[in-house]
């Protein structure tokens, strides 16, 4: 049996950072902006509070025997 493991990151955003996180991942810090594009099947990206969080979306699978 394979052991199910989870993946969960938390990140924490320093002061003066900006990040906004939609279909495209912004860092802002004063003059410079860096913009992203992360895209992964099985993975989810977000903000809470003063954190950016990565972490494991469930994966189905569908098949036929026939």
């Amino acid at each position: 049996m394979i052991e199910e493991r989870r993946l969960r990151k938390e990140i924490a955003i320093p002061e003066g950072v900006e990040v906004h996180v939609s279909e495209y991942i912004t860092v802002k810090k004063k003059n410079v902006e860096i913009k992203k594009r992360l895209t992964y099947p099985t993975i989810s990206i977000s903000k809470k509070e003063n954190k950016i969080v990565i972490y494991q979306r469930y994966l189905t699978i569908e098949f036929s025997l026939y």
